[in-house]
Formats: C-alpha cells, structure tokens, sequence
C-alpha cells in the first residue's frame, strides 16, 4: 500500500520533467474563489449518511493566502470501531460494556490524534462508534462514501482481533486508504501485529501527536518517528522511537468539535462531561501499570494558565462544566495543584471535577483547595490492604497510607 504524500496543485500547465511518486495534481480556479467543499474533497453530497456531508463542509481544512496555488488537505477518518464500550486511553484499556455504572468519557486520545491531523492541514472526522451506538455497516457506509486517505484506529489489546475488522473492511470498499492504528499495543507489538494482519498500512509507538501532525504534512513514514509501516513491497519498517513531548502546552487542544459531546455524561447527573489531559508521566514503578512505557518516568505537567484556557473553551464553546483531570498522578507537584485550585476559585469557573491519586502525595490543605475548586470525587490507588502484596507489587505505598488518605 503506497503512503499518500501531499497534494500539490498548479494552476498552470507543467512542463519538463515531474518525478512526485504518489503525489497527485489538481487542477484549481485562478480566480482566487475558494472552490466548493464537494469539488476539494471529493465526496458526493447527496449520499449517505447526509450528516456527513455538513461536518466536512464545518471541518474542512483552512486555505492559504494563495488560492492560485494551493494544497488539496487530506482527508483522515478517526474512528473507535464497533467492538463494543472499552475505555481506549493508551495506560487504561479496560471493556466497561456490561458495568451497572458507565461514566463514558470521550475519546480524548484520538481527539488529540485529530487535532494533530488538523493542525497538519488535513480535514477530519472522528466517529465513536460504540458511544453513538452504530454497528459495521454504518462504517462501510461512511467508508464508501468518504474514501478517506488516511483510517485512524483506536485499537486496545483486548479488543485488537476484533478492531482489526475495520481494515479488512476499508480495503474492501477504499483501497486506496492507509490504515493506521494507534495504542500502546504497538509500542511493544507493532512488527509482529503488521505482519499479523496484512489490511494494516502503519502503527503509531509512544507518543504521536507529532507523527499525525508529519503524516498529514505528507512526510514519507520512514522519516517519522514513532511509525512502524509497511512500504509498497511489502517491507516493514520501524522507524527510530519518538521522543516525549517536552512542551504540552505547545500541543493544539483536542479536536472537541468532532466529536458528540452530548453522548458523554455523568452517569448520576446525566451533565456532559469530558476529559482534561493535566500532565503526563509517572516517575513511580509500580510492575503492574503502562503509565511510564506510555508516558515516561518524567512528570510532565501543562502551565496553569493552559489548561485554564482549555476550561474556559470547554465551558464557553461547548458548555461542559464537567471534567475528569487526567493524570497519571495528578497531586504529583502539590504547589502546581493548589495554584491551579487557586486559579479555579479566583475565575469563578463554574466547574464540577474528578481526579486520581497515589495516597502518598496528598495532605489536608490540598485536599480543601482541591474541594473548594469543585474535586468532589478522588480515585485511590490502594491497590491492596495487605502489605506483602504492596511490596511484590513494588508500590512504595503501605496500607497505613491508604487509610489515612481515606479518612482525610
């Protein structure tokens, strides 16, 4: 399967010799007028489903100054296939199908894939299909209708066999598509999934906002890292390991308006909420958890002032008040939690929010700005009440601490 490279367009003839492998050209008014969403992106609008035609026309990729001379955006398909209900965050891959409770949340991992993708001037959708209850002809559909050049999975280890079928199903009805997957499966499994299933184009390893962002620039995968792909031949290469993302408040905020908000609520309100990526990194090394294969041993945390600003947008854009901060520690840096709870307070942000934490990294005064901000609820690692099993566990962390904490 070839890799999709950028869309170059002229506006006049070109002569002498042209060498752009899969590069294509396009033919664009010189006029300076903006062709029509149906015209640059290729879909037909009176197909369906007819939802799709309004989002790619309200998510279509921003054009340059230059409308003589200009790149056709990619179009990139973002989906969490119809494998049934798992929380697909890259350290926590759990099926929550048959809960009592379900708090679904969005999938916030690959709405940063999304914005990344964007950010890269390519146009995107983003479809959870478990959470808008759809099934796998909706995405043959979708599939046949958008032509996608780029299929973005989000793929778990338990459900990865299952997953999978979405690109079987795409090079069927689009076989011009690059499949490309996204989980820390791949950051250990990632050749042998690839020569497992030959539908999959490419895998994403570590941290791959940067990779998205290359791929919809129309970089060639072996000069990304972080991607391990499969090149016409069929060759597999697995390109150096990415480094960690240093500066997150540099990272574009997840793309939100992909995505229906109003599917993800607090299951004892029913209030929409949604997901806040604080920081990433564990610097603990408890044996039984992803969180430094996934995120590091560094904790990296966002500014203050940037995840105030992702707030303020979820509130005055898309009117959620409800959040869980997602950490691998949030109380890890106890001055950079208080300051945020200060901040909360002072903006008068009227907000409701979840956290979690080790019982070893909290005291009282944390926990009353932490209140006073709106925490009303804190997920415990306890693991265990029994002291042999925290050891062999390598947690660091002894029962009489998880009491205390719990009292607190």
């Amino acid at each position: 399967m070839f890799w999709p490279g950028a869309c170059v367009c002229f506006a006049q003839p070109v002569r002498g010799p042209l060498s752009l492998g899969s590069h294509c050209l396009s033919l664009l008014p010189i006029s300076g007028e903006t062709p029509q969403p149906s015209e640059r992106l290729g879909i037909a609008l009176t197909g369906q489903p007819p939802e799709l035609d309004i989002l790619w026309m309200e998510n279509k990729g921003r054009l340059g100054n230059n409308t003589s001379l200009m790149a056709t955006p990619k179009k990139a398909y973002l989906v969490v296939p119809p494998t049934g209900l798992y929380i697909r965050e890259d350290r926590c891959q759990t099926p929550i199908e048959h809960l009592k409770t379900v708090a679904l949340r969005p999938p916030i991992d690959l709405m940063y894939a999304a914005a990344a993708f964007e950010r890269g001037g390519a146009d995107c959708l983003l479809t959870d299909f478990p959470a808008e209850g759809l099934g796998w002809r909706d995405l043959e559909d979708r599939l046949r209708q958008i032509q996608p050049d780029y299929l973005v999975l989000s793929i778990t280890t338990p459900s990865l066999e299952d997953d999978l079928q979405a690109a079987r199903l795409a090079k069927q009805v689009s076989p011009r598509t690059t499949v490309i997957a996204k989980g820390a499966h791949f950051n250990v499994l990632d050749v042998e999934t690839l020569e497992r299933h030959q539908d999959l184009d490419a895998v994403l390893r570590g941290e791959y906002e940067p990779a998205c962002e290359a791929i919809a620039r129309g970089l060639a995968p072996t000069d990304i890292a972080g991607v391990t792909s499969r090149n016409a031949s069929g060759a597999i290469h697995r390109s150096p390991a990415p480094e960690f993302v240093d500066d997150l408040d540099g990272l574009p905020f997840p793309a939100r308006h992909l995505v229906r908000n109003e599917l993800y609520v607090r299951p004892d309100t029913a209030q929409p909420q949604t997901t806040v990526v604080t920081n990433r990194g564990c610097p603990h090394q408890c044996i039984f958890c992803l969180a430094p294969q996934v995120g590091g041993r560094k904790n990296r945390y966002r500014s203050v002032g940037n995840v105030l600003e992702e707030l303020a947008e979820c509130l005055h854009k898309f009117g959620i008040h409800n959040f869980l901060f997602r950490s691998d520690t949030f109380t890890q840096q106890r001055d950079w939690v208080i300051e945020l709870c200060r901040e909360i307070i002072g903006r008068r942000l009227s907000i409701e929010w979840v956290c979690n934490s080790r019982v070893d990294t909290i005291d009282t005064e944390m926990l009353d700005w932490m209140k006073r901000a709106g925490c009303w609820l804190i997920a415990f690692g306890v693991e265990s009440g029994d002291e042999r099993s925290l050891d062999l566990m390598n947690k660091r962390a002894d029962a009489a601490q998880a009491r205390d904490a719990i009292a607190m």
